[in-house]
């Protein structure tokens, strides 16, 4: 349920699942920031209301919760790691990077279907950023959508890239091409 709502949210379904991806962060590290100031790694989680969804650690793994078909007991799966300069990796292999322009190339040069113009995350006509408060601006109106965590613009961007990516990964795959 919290993937769909946010999925409304940025009304940005679709898209294909990562292919692998990098090397995981050591465990060490905690809260980094690239050169570049891009994103800030460190402890975040993902609200819907009260309901805690996802939850990005400062070793930059994503964990998404899921809730076991036909029980009341939840698990946490990890989804990935998020590294201080843009790049996502799946069990090892890059799935893709945040690029300088805004936009987050998949390995195989795919353009994912949202970009950043700043700290603001461009998904079609929806302008989304976060509040002071950790709150999501920009998206569905009504949204209880928020973030806790957030120290800085790096980690709203991360936070920001984080939802953008969950997103895109949970649609459908893309067609397989045509056959001559």
């Amino acid at each position: 349920m919290f993937k769909y709502v946010i999925c409304v949210l940025l009304m940005s379904c679709g898209g294909s699942k990562p292919a692998p991806a990098t090397a995981p962060l050591p465990p060490d590290q905690v809260a980094s920031k690239p050169a570049g100031g891009a994103l800030t790694i460190t402890e975040l989680e993902f609200y819907n209301g009260d309901e805690l969804g996802i939850k990005l650690h400062a070793d930059g793994k994503l964990a998404l919760r899921v809730m076991k078909q036909g029980a009341s007991a939840e698990e946490w799966k990890e989804a990935g790691v998020l590294a201080p300069d843009g790049t996502m990796t799946i069990e090892g292999a890059e799935v893709g990077r945040l690029e300088a322009d805004g936009s987050f190339k998949s390995k195989d040069g795919r353009v994912a279907p949202f970009k950043f113009d700043g700290d603001t995350l461009v998904a079609g006509d929806k302008h989304i950023t976060i509040d002071d408060k950790g709150a999501l601006q920009g998206g569905t109106e009504g949204s209880k959508l928020h973030v806790k965590g957030i120290t800085d613009s790096g980690s709203k961007k991360a936070a920001l890239l984080v939802l953008a990516l969950v997103i895109t990964s949970s649609g459908p795959p893309p067609p397989e091409p045509a056959k001559p």
